[in-house]
């Protein structure tokens, strides 16, 4: 409920500023899904960290730049197709070093070099992590890729799958998943030592001691694209801000779906876009805030 999440939305300091307030980077792009990058970046602005980044392929710089006029826009080594490259590993290593907290897979593409950058990353980010869409394909299948990565990573990491995502994921097909959400969640979660975030209706979050939360807010709004790059922006601010990686997931999933009920009753619940939780994301965090 919003009561038992109101202590965990961050206040600032009296004495804040923007270095102090969050620093995040974000990790994706590639030609044709700059909006995925767009909306993760400006949805972690609004969730208050006061300092975001946002590494991408250097051709689509000047298309980014365009869109986003607080979060500054990185330009990292890309291949022939101007996607991102091994080649950017230790720029963006280095921006990491910077960072509280990283977000993975936003519009990054499956090309083969892109999904190498990313297994190589999630291994080797020092940062508390979020890994969304693209790099859950780039870990999948798990047992080969992503459990290898996890064992070395040296912070913590958040899977957020859709059905799609944890089907590459496990092997599991959507029925299976679908007809034991919270028991899977929770499994997979203890298995890999990570917050897994099992979205749809209900998201289910799943902590690797065993805690499970069912998220009560959301509407079928929220059935449309970049919803879940909004999410990802959410659940990474947060994690900058200092939230251990449960409470962030929880919060951001229940602050995403409270907002897309706002946008809907204001907008409709049908022709909402992903762009329409943005503005909402502040007043949604102060509501839940208010409810101590």
């Amino acid at each position: 409920s919003a009561r038992e999440l109101a202590p965990l939305v961050p206040v600032r300091d009296p004495r804040a500023h923007k270095g102090s307030t969050g620093r995040v980077l974000i990790v994706g792009g590639a030609p044709g899904m700059t909006g995925a990058l767009v909306l993760a970046a400006q949805a972690a602005a609004r969730s208050g960290a006061g300092y975001v980044r946002v590494a991408a392929p250097a051709s689509l710089q000047a298309i980014l730049a365009a869109q986003l006029v607080e979060p500054m826009v990185l330009a990292c080594g890309e291949d022939e197709r101007r996607t991102l490259t091994s080649t950017a590993l230790e720029l963006i290593l280095g921006e990491a070093e910077r960072a509280n907290a990283v977000a993975l897979g936003s519009g990054m593409s499956r090309n083969p070099h892109a999904a190498a950058l990313a297994r190589e990353l999630a291994t080797r980010l020092a940062k508390p992590l979020v890994l969304d869409a693209d790099a859950l394909d780039a870990l999948s299948p798990a047992a080969d890729v992503l459990v290898p990565a996890l064992r070395l990573a040296r912070a913590h990491r958040i899977l957020t799958p859709h059905l799609g995502e944890m089907h590459r994921l496990t092997g599991m097909t959507a029925e299976e998943l679908e007809s034991r959400r919270i028991d899977t969640t929770k499994g997979w979660a203890q298995r890999w030592g990570a917050v897994v975030v099992l979205k749809g209706a209900p998201t289910v979050v799943a902590s690797p001691d065993g805690r499970v939360s069912v998220n009560p807010t959301g509407s079928p709004a929220l059935a449309t694209a970049g919803t879940g790059d909004v999410l990802t922006g959410i659940m990474v601010a947060l994690l900058a801000q200092g939230l251990a990686p449960y409470d962030a997931a929880r919060l951001a999933v229940f602050a995403h779906g409270m907002a897309g009920d706002l946008a809907a009753e204001e907008v409709g619940d049908v022709g909402m876009l992903a762009s329409d939780l943005l503005p909402r994301i502040p007043r949604t965090l102060a509501r839940i805030r208010a409810t101590r």
